[in-house]
């Protein structure tokens, strides 16, 4: 399964909150019979990721095989989920390909290549919101993207511990406080990003399995701020 399936939990993990913020914000309208092949068709995009690295690091064709496949079967997905409205997405299919051209160019963990890479996985929010409210809500996205894109600057905090980076940290957070107003995005989901800047400040330590929990515990907190407040 290793070779089949995309094994980046975290990727995962940003995708789902992102796909489930999108269908249970306020005013849409939930679930609906064509999320599931939905959720599946931006899955199956998502994964690709596995096999594309592949054939751009290896060479490999049957990995390019495979990529197209998924591809193909994830697009196919949501036009049955979405119809015509897929149409109205396409603006935003310049995300996905930037990331791949930094990602090729630059490498994975390129800031830039990292922070579009989160751009990439928080589409999802869009896609859903689209599916059960038939509106692009731009504002949700810059919400969505902003909370998680977070995660770059904090991870470069973890490894390098330098002053430099818990600045950036810490400002990356104010900066989305001064912002958010000013499009009429509410500041309340950004709660668990306090723990960002606590960790900035103290660079307390714990156990990296805990880290990956207490992630997902942000995350699902600010899942439900979202839904709450938006």
């Amino acid at each position: 399964m290793k070779n089949l399936v995309l094994r980046e939990y975290g990727s995962w993990s940003v995708f789902i909150v992102s796909f489930l913020t999108g269908v249970f914000v306020r005013d849409s309208g939930g679930f609906y019979s064509n999320t599931l092949p939905l959720f599946v068709g931006v899955a199956l995009l998502i994964n690709s990721k596995l096999h594309v690295t592949h054939w751009l690091r290896q060479g490999q064709k049957k990995a390019l095989a495979v990529f197209v496949v998924h591809i193909i079967a994830g697009i196919l997905l949501i036009f049955v989920s979405l119809g015509n409205n897929m149409l109205r997405l396409l603006p935003f299919s310049i995300i996905p390909i930037l990331y791949l051209i930094l990602f090729y160019k630059l490498g994975e963990h390129h800031i830039l290549a990292e922070l579009t890479g989160f751009a990439t996985l928080t589409l999802s929010v869009l896609v859903s919101n689209l599916a059960v409210t038939g509106e692009i809500d731009h504002r949700l996205y810059i919400l969505t993207f902003t909370y998680f894109a977070s995660g770059v600057f904090k991870v470069r905090v973890q490894l390098r511990k330098t002053l430099k980076e818990r600045i950036i940290m810490v400002l990356y957070v104010l900066s989305m406080l001064l912002l958010y107003p000013l499009l009429r995005i509410p500041v309340i989901p950004l709660l668990p990003l306090l723990e960002n800047i606590i960790h900035s400040i103290t660079l307390y330590r714990v156990k990296l399995r805990l880290t990956g929990w207490i992630e997902v515990a942000k995350s699902i907190v600010f899942l439900l701020l979202t839904i709450g407040y938006y």
